[in-house]
Parts: C-alpha cells; sequence; structure tokens
C-alpha cells in the first residue's frame, strides 16, 4: 500500500514549519533577545504575529503550488503549531519579565537574604503598576485624565472580548 503524494506534501510543509519554528526560536535566543527593541511587549508580540501569519501564507502557497489545492490539514497544524509555540513563548518571556513573585525572590538571592525590605517590595508593585499602565495608554486601551486612568473605546471592546474569553472557559476569577 503506498502513501498517497498528498500525504506526502502535508507531511513536507508541516516539517519544514517545525524547522522554521526551531530556526525562529534561535533567531532570537542568539540574536534578539539582547537586542533593546525586543525587551518590549510590542516587538516581540510583533516578531511572532508576523512570523505566524508568513507560516501561515507560506504553507497555503506551497500547498497549491506543491499539490495545485488549497491543504486545510496541513494549514491547521501550521497554524496550530505556531499557535502553541507563540503562546508558549509569551507565556514564558512574560512571566520573566512582569512576575512580582520572581521579583522578590530576586531580591533575596544575591544578597542571602532571609527576611524582605517591605518598602522594596511596594516600589516593585508600583513600579510594575506604572509600567503597565504606561503600556496600556501607549496602546491606546486607556487614556490619562489628570491623575486618572480611563478605558477607551479600544479598552473597552478588548475588556469585553476577554470577559467572554474567560466566560467561555468558565473562569470565575481573574485575579
Amino acid at each position: 500500500m503506498s502513501v498517497p503524494e498528498t500525504s506526502i506534501i502535508s507531511l513536507g510543509i508541516v516539517v519544514a514549519d517545525a524547522i522554521l519554528i526551531t530556526v525562529h526560536l534561535l533567531v532570537f535566543l542568539a540574536l534578539l533577545r539582547h537586542k533593546q527593541g525586543f525587551r518590549q511587549e510590542r516587538a516581540i508580540f510583533l516578531y511572532h504575529a508576523a512570523f505566524f501569519f508568513l507560516a501561515c501564507i507560506g504553507a497555503t502557497l506551497a500547498s497549491v503550488i506543491l499539490d495545485h489545492r488549497l491543504d486545510l490539514r496541513a494549514l491547521i497544524i501550521v497554524a496550530s503549531l505556531h499557535g502553541l509555540y507563540s503562546m508558549t513563548f509569551l507565556e514564558s518571556w512574560s512571566l520573566s519579565e512582569g512576575s512580582y513573585s520572581y521579583s522578590i525572590l530576586a531580591l533575596l538571592i544575591p544578597r542571602g537574604k532571609k527576611r524582605l525590605d517591605m518598602e522594596a517590595l511596594k516600589n516593585i508593585g508600583g513600579t510594575k503598576k506604572d509600567v503597565r499602565s504606561s503600556s496600556l495608554v501607549k496602546i491606546g486601551m486607556l487614556d490619562r485624565e489628570d491623575d486618572s486612568l480611563v478605558i477607551t473605546s479600544r479598552g473597552r471592546k478588548t475588556a469585553i472580548f476577554f470577559a467572554f474569553a474567560l466566560w467561555l472557559i468558565n473562569i470565575k476569577s481573574n485575579g
């Protein structure tokens, strides 16, 4: 029993995509992670979003050119692989960059301390809040009015979307 040519082409597309994902990660680790621009959430997100769309377009073109038809199975697998890779990467990056718990431990490690300076913890929390608020203002989710933050139309739509997503997966608390 022979394997259909379509299956071989689909497998080739998926294997090529897995190789590209590996190269994407290695390029970040070897070249980009030390660059100032790639220490920002927006740059990391765009790096992954652009790669996702290019990979999906590439898989679509490859299936049409090599098999003379759109191979939906290969496209779904490629998109799924990228989704898993990017979500894992972004979550890990976010946790390492912004974790309050990590910041607390980092205060203790170099000094061999057993007690924490509570003022230092307040400063970490305040700094993280300020950075997050500034990021949300920068991307148009919030506006500053006097000494307050006000949600924008874009921010409200995004909040509604995330509330709906939490409701769909039955998350009762997001705090």
